[in-house]
């Protein structure tokens, strides 16, 4: 048996556009993201005992504040970020249940810590990200799968920031995740494995029509039988 393995080319556009997904998406919880403020929130925590909380820092590491008074946890992604005018932080926390699945859901704070308030509470919601005008959050929200095991599958959605409303979603397959609306708020550009298992990048109108693929499968593999 032999295995080829084939490279496909991409633009280095949308390659970045997965790279900054995937960095915010497995990275922000602790790496943190910056404000028009000038503040920087980052997630900290002692992975022995627990209790993640959210702080803010300046950039030049002065001014380091806690502004969350979330319950003991150990609940590693928090994924802060920032709106756009920088009063404001949106992040999920949530639970690890006795199977180690993560459960999570999206909350909202003021920079400095005050006027904490939930937005959605089904345990499913992940890599909440700001619309540029600050009055949307898109984020993947997750599918049950038969295991009764969340943060498997996603779809795109969105909800209002002042949580007014229900969540809509923009996609339907569940391979879809992690959106970011573009500055004009007029697409959204996602990733998708939607038909296979590599991950390519996807844009769309931001109401969720018109998707497109804008780059083919990163990586193609193919299996035959050889000889010798």
């Amino acid at each position: 048996m032999r295995i080829e393995k084939r490279v496909s080319a991409v633009l280095l556009v949308p390659a970045l556009i997965i790279g900054l997904a995937l960095f915010f998406a497995f990275g922000a919880a602790r790496a943190g993201s910056s404000g028009s403020n000038g503040k920087i929130v980052f997630e900290g925590g002692d992975t022995q005992s627990g209790n993640f909380q959210l702080y803010t820092v300046n950039p030049d590491g002065s001014d380091v504040v806690r502004i969350t008074n979330l319950p003991a946890n150990n609940f590693e992604s928090l994924l802060p970020n920032i709106s756009p005018d920088g009063h404001r932080v949106v992040f999920c926390f949530g639970a690890i249940d006795s199977n180690g699945n993560p459960h999570a859901d999206l909350y909202v704070i003021n920079i400095d810590g005050t006027g904490l308030s939930q937005l959605t509470n089904d345990g499913l919601s992940w890599f909440p990200r700001w619309s540029p005008d600050g009055t949307e959050i898109i984020f993947a929200h997750s599918a049950v799968n038969i295991n009764n095991t969340p943060f498997s599958n996603n779809v795109v959605t969105t909800v209002r920031a002042d949580g007014a409303g229900t969540l809509r979603s923009l996609t339907s397959d569940l391979w879809d995740s992690i959106g970011f609306f573009t500055p004009d708020e007029r697409h959204v550009v996602f990733y998708s494995q939607n038909g296979g298992l590599i991950a390519a990048v996807w844009i769309m109108d931001a109401n969720g029509a018109n998707k497109q693929r804008l780059t083919p499968a990163e990586l193609a593999v193919f299996s035959h039988q050889g000889q010798g």
